[in-house]
């Protein structure tokens, strides 16, 4: 059963999609912050505001969201994910790659994280690891968008 002050948090969730739509980031930031007020430990909320502000380009504000929603929810991917690109667009690639390194290792499979290693990887002049995580990423991306091609093919 939703209480009161779950009801407003979700209010507020809503209404920061909409600001956001439209293009409103203040509001939505706003919003968003104030469903923070409600709910300070929050994962998804830390998580979400922390991509917004990032998107604004503050990022170091941004991995101190990502690290609040973490040490409440050690095991939120999309944080350890969306933090370490923040790492890297400071130029902090040994901790970027250690931040891409905590999200494989809670999934394995996630494509992007792959993906970014493979670059950071390059970056640093390691070309064996870089071609490791090329692979991976092929290996997980091969077949995408591509559903349905045996199928309309015969039609």
């Amino acid at each position: 059963m939703l209480t009161e002050r779950d009801d407003a948090v979700l209010e507020l969730i809503r209404a920061s999609d909409v600001h956001l739509a439209a293009g409103r980031r203040d509001a939505a930031e706003a919003a968003l912050r104030d469903a923070l007020e409600l709910r300070p430990d929050d994962p998804r909320l830390l998580h979400n505001l922390g991509a917004l502000v990032a998107g604004r380009g503050r990022a170091e504000e941004a991995i101190a969201l990502w690290d609040r929603a973490l040490a409440a929810e050690p095991g939120y991917v999309s944080a350890h994910f969306n933090r370490a690109n923040a790492l890297r667009a400071l130029g902090r690639d040994a901790d970027a790659i250690a931040g891409f390194r905590a999200a494989l290792a809670l999934d394995p499979d996630h494509a992007e994280a792959h993906r970014a290693l493979a670059f950071l990887w390059l970056a640093c002049g390691d070309r064996d690891r870089a071609m490791d995580h090329f692979a991976r990423t092929y290996d997980l991306r091969r077949g995408e968008g591509r559903i349905g091609i045996a199928g309309r093919s015969l039609r």
